[in-house]
Parts: C-alpha cells; structure tokens; sequence
C-alpha cells in the first residue's frame, strides 16, 4: 500500500494457519492499521492482492474503537462481543 507514491510498509506474506490467533506489533508510522484495513477488506491496496481463506472471517478491533467501548464491561467482554471466539476453549 502506498500513499502519494510513498509506500506505508515493505510487500508482506502471511500465512495464518485454522484456530491460529494474531497481533500485529511495530512501532508508530509503521502501518498496522493500515494492513489490518487490507486485510479486512475496509482498504483498498495499491499493488499486490489479499487472500482469505474460505471460512476466514477477520476480526479487527480499531486503535479508535476505544471511545466505543462501555464501562461497565471487560476488555474480553467487549472483544468477544464483535469477535466471539466460537469453539474457543478456556
């Protein structure tokens, strides 16, 4: 993904294997959202393509989506509510 032809972060290959949980981690400016809105489909890309599997559903929770959240639950309570952790064990 590139802005102005400046590119947000180096061409990345990812492969997430069933019941696999993942963070992104980096420093500020090194363009976590931005991939995570790739991934999601809420971006479109530059060059290159974003492939999900067929029963894949891709959760993301937005640095922004904070302000959302309701007071009187979890963090996990929150999180499960958009992204349920079906079949999860505890």
């Amino acid at each position: 993904k590139s802005y102005d032809g400046r590119p947000v972060f180096k061409p990345v290959t990812l492969n997430i294997y069933r019941q696999e949980r993942v963070a992104i981690l980096g420093k500020n400016g090194a363009g976590k959202p931005t991939l995570m809105r790739l991934v999601i489909g809420q971006e479109t890309h530059t060059t290159g393509k974003v492939e999900l599997g067929l029963s894949v559903v891709p959760r993301y929770f937005a640095q922004d989506q904070a302000a959302s959240l309701l007071p009187d639950r979890t963090i996990l309570a929150e999180a499960e509510q958009d992204a349920p952790m079906s079949g999860a064990r505890g």
